[in-house]
């Protein structure tokens, strides 16, 4: 019973082909029949190699140039921000301002703190100054001491070689015994002399000790207060450069494209609050198979269709992104558009064809195309001038024709304006070429 059924459907397919290739349900002629019909005449064309075009077709989507997230690296409320999306800005013009009373708080503290470290390093450096003269004083007295103790010490030896010789001399009874004790008295007022200096001069290396000592504790002192100064200034500084923070700037000439706060609202440090883009200078970003790179190069000039414009615009491009993507092993390139009148916006969608040389093809004249359901056709003229329909595939539209890639060799002929045309009749042939 299946085989029957199989059998069944090869029928009906062999006779809905025939229908097909009748003419869509017209009676069928015998092919002999209409070869003896009259000659009909009909335009026909010589199937001809053509060279097209062979372009790689890259898309992408249009970036500004110049995009800035604005933030603010201080934390408080906002009390200025009265621009919208799609406004336009020009650069250094305030957008948003925050509260910094704080800050200015901060700054005033800082100030006071550094002008107070300034006054204990002033007088820190005034002790300093009165240490120096004490341990210069202490020096000069035991330079002072030194000196009467070398004289000290000369007499204390002239006056003990006079009491010697005296004593000698007493012994000998050349002189008197008054002369004599009278040289042992300066002697001894000599050795005195020498001890009283010697004692004095340990009492100036003391005090020049301790003046030296005072002198290193003053200087310790003395950088100390120096480094306060160095820290209360720093954090002075640190103040003050938060507070430009408090304004928000437009850093380039460009449109609002997304306002991401409100006035009223609490910052963030770091918190974004608009976006700017500077849509004068726009290029259209895309990526590029690896395998198709070799045809482009920086500096290429391209045209660039943007389909939201209904327009081709001139493209270069300016760069190419010398890395890959690992997963889809794509290329990014840039190519910088040609915007004079502004209506270019970041988002838009461009294609870019790209020129790559030329390839032949069959192509026949879209009239010459016999459409029936999903199947398409061409009468091709035999060596009798009848018309015989040949089932092809067709590709592309080009200035040349409808490209047709299985079906048709270089030099057939095939009648134009035949779609009520019926397989087998004689044809008249009107050759044209276009």
């Amino acid at each position: 019973m299946r085989w029957f059924l199989y059998a069944l459907v090869g029928l009906a397919l062999v006779a809905g082909t025939w229908w097909w290739l009748a003419g869509g349900g017209s009676p069928p002629t015998h092919p002999s029949a209409a070869s003896k019909a009259p000659a009909r005449p009909m335009k026909v064309f010589t199937v001809q190699p053509g060279e097209i075009p062979e372009n790689l077709q890259i898309s992408g989507t249009v970036e500004a140039v110049r995009r800035a997230v604005l933030t603010t690296r201080i934390s408080g409320l906002i009390t200025f921000l009265r621009v919208e999306e799609g406004d336009s800005v020009q650069a250094g013009e305030v957008l948003v301002r925050v509260d910094a009373r704080d800050l200015a708080a901060q700054v005033s503290q800082a100030r006071a703190g550094t002008v107070t470290a300034s006054a204990a390093t002033r007088q820190a450096q005034a002790a300093l100054h009165t240490g120096h003269a004490a341990v210069a004083e202490a020096q000069a007295r035991i330079r002072g001491l030194e000196a009467e103790q070398n004289e000290a010490r000369s007499r204390l030896a002239l006056a003990d070689t006079e009491a010697r010789r005296h004593q000698y001399l007493f012994e000998e009874g050349a002189i008197a015994k008054q002369r004599a004790e009278q040289t042992q008295t300066e002697l001894e007022v000599a050795r005195a002399r020498v001890q009283g200096l010697e004692a004095a001069r340990r009492q100036a290396q003391a005090s020049l000790s301790r003046a030296q000592a005072n002198l290193g504790e003053t200087r310790a002192a003395v950088d100390s207060s120096l480094a306060a100064v160095g820290q209360a200034q720093a954090g002075e500084e640190v103040a003050e450069s938060q507070l430009p923070y408090g304004e928000v700037r437009a850093p380039f000439t460009g449109v609002v494209t997304r306002k991401l706060t409100w006035q009223g609202e609490m910052t963030v440090p770091g918190g974004p609050l608009l976006e700017v883009q500077d849509v004068r200078a726009v290029r259209l970003e895309a990526s590029v198979p690896e395998e198709q790179l070799k045809h482009l190069q920086a500096g290429q000039t391209l045209q660039v269709h943007l389909d939201a414009l209904g327009r081709e615009v001139q493209g270069r491009i300016d760069q190419i992104v010398p890395s890959a993507d690992p997963a889809s092993r794509t290329f990014m390139i840039k190519i910088s558009l040609q915007n004079p009148d502004g209506r270019v916006l970041p988002g838009m969608y461009g294609r870019v064809l790209v020129p790559q040389g030329t390839r032949s093809i069959l192509a026949v004249p879209a009239d010459a195309l016999v459409r029936r359901g999903q199947l398409e056709g061409v009468f091709v003229l035999d060596d009798q001038e009848v018309a015989h329909l040949r089932l092809v595939k067709t590709g592309a539209t080009t200035p040349s024709g409808v490209e047709v890639l299985t079906g048709l060799n270089a030099g057939a002929r095939v009648v134009r304006q035949a779609s009520g045309l019926i397989d087998g009749t004689r044809i008249l042939p009107e050759e044209t070429t276009r």
